[in-house]
């Protein structure tokens, strides 16, 4: 069976650190598959 999609939104403000840290963190988690979507300047 396979195994649903999670997604994961996250929205920020002139943060590039956040967004990378955040971004590294997502791809060390084993599970798959993951969708990110990134908000930028919100």
């Amino acid at each position: 069976m396979d195994k649903p999609l999670v997604s994961f939104f996250f929205a920020t403000l002139n943060r590039k650190d956040v967004v990378q840290e955040t971004l590294e963190k997502l791809h060390e988690q084993e599970y798959r598959p993951i969708e990110i979507i990134v908000a930028d300047n919100c």
